[in-house]
């Protein structure tokens, strides 16, 4: 699945009504269900591109937690610009290590 494990995510799980670890379908009908009228501002019984990016801003917000904890090296609960700049930092420095590896192995 490209979004990670679904049944992970905090959105999903409350889904689970009867707390039983698995989402039926007709649990997820109804969590589906509930987020449309959660989110249909207007009431129309449909979501335009604002409501729905609100929806997949709850939806994927878990998945931004760790990757964001990660970054956050001295949690502190903001990310620096050095913090920001760490992983192109690592990216470099694995890239000079391939090409002194290919040096090496070319000798």
């Amino acid at each position: 699945m490209g979004m990670g494990n679904l049944s992970e995510n905090p959105v999903y799980r409350s889904f689970d009504a009867d707390a039983d670890g698995t989402v039926s379908t007709t649990e997820l009908e109804a969590g589906l269900a509930s987020l449309l009228g959660e989110h249909d501002a207007d009431g129309n019984g449909a979501l335009s591109p604002d409501e729905f990016s609100t929806l997949f801003a709850q939806v994927t917000r878990s998945m931004a937690e760790r990757p964001f904890a990660m970054l956050d090296a001295d949690q502190d609960g903001e990310i620096s610009a050095e913090e920001m700049a760490f992983p192109a930092q690592m990216m470099a420095r694995m890239r000079l290590m391939h090409v002194n590896d290919a040096a090496t192995e070319a000798e």
